[in-house]
């Protein structure tokens, strides 16, 4: 008995033993083929039973098309609904995309600006704390750097040591050759004084006019005057030209002072004092000379460093 639509008259009466369900699948009891009908050449899936009691077997089948019809279907449904969540999450990734991007560009273009803000902050801590003329640190950076340094000292019993410099008759030069002569010997004296201190931590300054400064931390009296005859070398041995000094060339007067951190007497304006007491003898022995604070002789000076007049430029100066 075979039931099928759509019916076909034709046929009715046709012998199905020998369809490939029934010749390859003769010795088993169940199962599932697939096959293209010898009726209608259609493409069908097959499933049929033995009976186990009379000698009846029962075969079914689904088209292809059919069967694969409502499956089409629901995966064209998914796929549309997959389509569409996949763009949905496409654009939401492009979108992430573009906003990472922009967060980028926003962070790139503030750290740019937050490089550039420090930049402008160095330049202007540096125009704030530098002497224009000659490029020594200022008065401002001068008091600023010695009362970080005092206290230090103070706190740790270390030893801190000034120096100050005052150019000799500079106003005599400045008559003679004009102030644009006069600046450019003072830059010249700041580069030669900035030589002679090769410490990191050592700080030169202009401390007013043709005045400077040498603070010089962690430093003994013996060490800071070496440092100071240092700078008095080296600026004789430029041979600044200065017909009204009576040396002949430009020299300066240097006064050291030292300050042991273990005085608890002693403070930054006795500091100063000192070395501008010692500046004030060095000036009063003939200039162009070291004179401590601590040596109240002159005979304690080194032989070169004595008073120099006229009649001995003939020899010249010490090289």
């Amino acid at each position: 008995m075979r039931v099928r639509y759509p019916h076909l008259e034709a046929e009715i009466g046709r012998d199905l033993s020998s369809t490939p369900v029934f010749t390859t699948r003769r010795n088993e009891s169940s199962g599932t083929a697939h096959f293209v009908s010898r009726i209608d050449g259609v493409a069908r899936f097959y499933a049929f039973k033995r009976s186990e009691v009379y000698p009846i077997v029962t075969v079914v089948a689904v088209g292809q098309k059919e069967a694969m019809l409502a499956w089409l279907g629901q995966t064209r449904q998914s796929l549309v609904v997959m389509l569409l969540l996949l763009g949905l999450v496409v654009g939401l990734g492009v979108r992430l995309i573009r906003h990472i991007h922009s967060r980028i560009r926003a962070e790139d273009q503030l750290l740019d600006s937050q490089a550039a803000l420090i930049q402008l902050n160095q330049h202007l801590e540096l125009i704030a704390s530098e002497d224009k003329l000659t490029g020594l640190a200022n008065r401002r950076r001068f008091d600023q750097f010695l009362d970080v340094e005092f206290k230090r000292a103070r706190r740790e019993r270390s030893m801190l040591s000034l120096i100050l410099i005052d150019a000799d008759h500079f106003k005599r030069y400045n008559d003679h050759y004009g102030h644009l002569a006069g600046d450019e010997c003072l830059v010249t004296l700041a580069r030669l004084v900035e030589q002679c201190i090769r410490r990191p931590c050592d700080v030169a300054a202009r401390y007013g006019g043709e005045e400077m400064a040498v603070v010089l931390p962690d430093t003994d009296e013996s060490s800071a005057r070496q440092v100071a005859e240092s700078i008095l070398k080296s600026i004789q041995n430029e041979r600044i030209e200065h017909p009204d000094s009576p040396y002949g060339i430009v020299t300066v007067s240097l006064g050291v002072a030292t300050f042991i951190g273990t005085d608890r007497q002693q403070d930054q304006r006795g500091l100063i004092e000192l070395a501008d007491r010692a500046l004030y003898a060095a000036k009063s022995q003939g200039r162009n000379r070291v004179n401590v604070a601590s040596e109240t002789a002159i005979g304690t000076l080194p032989a070169w460093t004595q008073v120099k007049t006229r009649a001995d430029q003939e020899s010249g100066l010490p090289k």
